[in-house]
C-alpha cells in the first residue's frame, strides 16, 4: 500500500524519514544495550560489595575471638600485626577489583554511546586509563 503524499511532501522525504526512524531505532537499541549491560555490571559490583564486607566482619570476629584467647599482651599485638597485615592486603585487592569492575562498566556504556559508533579502531576509554594507573609492584615502591 502506498501512502499518499501531502502537499509539503516530496517523494524523497518518506525515505529520508525512514531513514531517520531506522537511525533512531539502532541508537535506541544500543542504549537499551548499554543499559541492560550496566545494570549487569553494577549488580556484580553490589555482590562483591557485599562479599568484601562479610569477609572483613568474619575477619574481624576471628581476630577478636583469637585475642579474647591470648595469654599477654605480646600475643595480642603479633595477633594484631597479623590481622592488619591480611585486612591490608585484601584492601589493595578489593580496590583493585573495583576499580576493573569500574572501568568495566564505564567501557560497557561508554563505547555503545560513543558518537560515531564503536568501530574498534580506537583503544576503549577504560584501557588508557589501565594503561595509566601504577601496577602493584610500582605501587608498593611508591
Amino acid at each position: 500500500m502506498t501512502k499518499q503524499l501531502q502537499t509539503n511532501e516530496s517523494p524523497f522525504s518518506m525515505a529520508f524519514n525512514e531513514e531517520l526512524l531506522s537511525a533512531g531505532r539502532a541508537r535506541a537499541d544500543a542504549m537499551m544495550k548499554a543499559n541492560t549491560e550496566l545494570l549487569k555490571q553494577v549488580e556484580g559490583l553490589q555482590r562483591s560489595l557485599l562479599d568484601s564486607i562479610q569477609q572483613a566482619a568474619g575477619a574481624t570476629t576471628d581476630f577478636t575471638q583469637r585475642a579474647s584467647r591470648c595469654g599477654n599482651p605480646g600475643e595480642v599485638a603479633a595477633l594484631y600485626n597479623e590481622w592488619l597485615t591480611q585486612r591490608m592486603e585484601a584492601a589493595f585487592a578489593e580496590s583493585r577489583r573495583f576499580a576493573e569492575m569500574w572501568l568495566k562498566m564505564f567501557d560497557a556504556v561508554a563505547m555503545p554511546l560513543k558518537a560515531g559508533g564503536g568501530t574498534g579502531a580506537a583503544k576503549q576509554p577504560a584501557q588508557t586509563i589501565r594503561e595509566a594507573a601504577p601496577k602493584p609492584a610500582q605501587a608498593a615502591r611508591a
